[in-house]
């Protein structure tokens, strides 16, 4: 699953991505933003998982941004 992030205001966008599942990683988890989009990939780790339902929730924190 792909992500973005980017800025849509002025300055610059800190931000840190975490998630509550251990089968789950969201790579990059920080960076910061001016203005241009960045990429984010949510991976999942099937290998241990058996059949049925996984949820998880993913979180971006922007710090003092207004809709962090």
């Amino acid at each position: 699953m792909d992500l973005s992030v980017w800025n849509t205001g002025g300055g610059e966008l800190f931000y840190q991505v975490t998630d509550d599942a251990d089968w789950l990683t969201v790579e990059p988890d920080s960076g910061a933003s001016k203005g241009d989009t960045y990429a984010l990939q949510a991976c999942f780790d099937t290998a241990a998982m058996t059949t049925g339902t996984y949820r998880a929730t993913i979180n971006l924190d922007g710090g003092t941004a207004s809709n962090s």
